[in-house]
């Protein structure tokens, strides 16, 4: 049996490289790690396998290793990055060794393809991270909780003091129903943190816009004027009632910010008829062709095509202070009721985000 028979025995494929870097032998797993048959990589430059960027850092790895030839293990190998033929990087692992004790020997290569390990690593630190965030969740979510614990006690005290018909009355109202809104909020936050299921109700668009208008109405400022066109809905959908209420928020919030010196949002539901197309309900059946639609329509300025490509990336912002846009969280929550959400925007006429949820009634058929 020859050395080549030995090398194509290997776990690892194998190069034999020549002093002068071309390569004098390749086993057939080099197709495995990256795309080339041995044929297609006998005679070529060992630097061909690497990306532009690493070549000459290479050339100079290899020139140091020609002055002081010696084994060098996989678990101390050199890591670089190899270029696999379709034009992708592909992470590698390095083991060298000469074969003889020249001067100049021929170098043994084993070359591993790390990539699967990469992805077992990333996937180990993502659960780690996800358990850290978790913990601090459940922090934030208790003394968030401990917090407007304190400040609806008060508004609702402040209610009761208050003669019916004062002003100061309907503020403390407003602060009792974002209250409320808030502690929905830190229970899915407690929810998320525990792998806990969420509450699905029938929730009517019309009755949570209207019931949040007084409270965007001091969230997005004077210069905003906040306008409800609420039509015929069909009936509820079935959601989270405070997960709705969320994309409501978000929505508003980020139109505010399209419009610096003031603007108009406007809030339009409509049902879609039975010549719409079949919507997918949540447990992955398909609804009658009727769903709901919440249009939420500014005149700010509008989003360029590159960033509207990018809009729904999870992190993605736009803001200077670097808080995020919420749209990916968005997004979730409407596609986990069944529904889709879409944007169409023009520079510099306002942009306008579309909304359909399957109506609870076509799920529940």
């Amino acid at each position: 049996m020859g050395l080549h028979d030995l090398l194509e025995m290997l776990p690892d494929a194998a190069l034999l490289v020549a002093p002068d870097g071309s390569i004098l032998f390749a086993s057939r797993s080099m197709e495995d790690v990256l795309g080339f048959q041995p044929r297609e990589l006998v005679g070529r430059d060992i630097e061909a396998l690497l990306p532009d960027g690493q070549r000459r850092q290479h050339r100079r790895y290899r020139a140091e290793y020609g002055r002081d030839p010696h084994p060098r293990a996989m678990e101390r190998g050199l890591q670089i990055m190899g270029l696999h033929q379709s034009g992708h990087a592909v992470p590698l692992a390095i083991s060298l060794a000469p074969l003889s004790d020249d001067e100049d020997p021929v170098v043994l290569a084993l070359v591993r393809d790390l990539t699967e390990t990469r992805r077992r690593e990333m996937d180990l630190l993502h659960a780690q991270r996800m358990g850290a965030l978790g913990q601090l969740a459940t922090g934030v979510a208790h003394d968030f909780n401990n917090l407007l614990t304190v400040i609806s006690g008060s508004a609702g005290s402040l209610s009761e003091m208050l003669p019916e018909g004062h002003s100061g009355r309907a503020e403390a109202e407003v602060i009792l129903e974002a209250g409320r809104r808030a502690a929905g909020l830190a229970h899915r936050l407690l929810s998320l943190a525990r792998r806990g299921s969420r509450v699905v109700a029938p929730v009517d668009l019309n009755h949570t816009v209207t019931n949040m208008e007084a409270v965007l109405s001091r969230v997005l400022g004077d210069t905003i004027d906040v306008r409800l066109e609420l039509g015929a809905t069909g009936g509820p959908v079935l959601a989270d009632p405070d997960e709705i209420g969320q994309v409501v928020l978000n929505l508003a919030v980020n139109a505010r910010d399209a419009m610096p010196d003031g603007g108009t949002i406007t809030f339009i539901t409509e049902v879609l008829g039975a010549d719409s197309a079949t919507v997918p309900c949540s447990d992955g059946s398909t609804s009658d062709p009727t769903a709901v639609v919440l249009r939420v329509r500014d005149t700010g300025v509008g989003i360029e095509d590159a960033v509207l490509n990018r809009i729904f990336d999870s992190f993605f912002t736009t803001k200077s202070d670097g808080t995020g846009l919420g749209l990916a969280t968005t997004r979730d929550i409407v596609e986990r009721f069944g529904g889709s959400i879409r944007v169409s925007s023009t520079t510099p006429e306002g942009t306008e985000f579309e909304v359909t949820l399957p109506l609870a009634v076509a799920c529940a058929r």
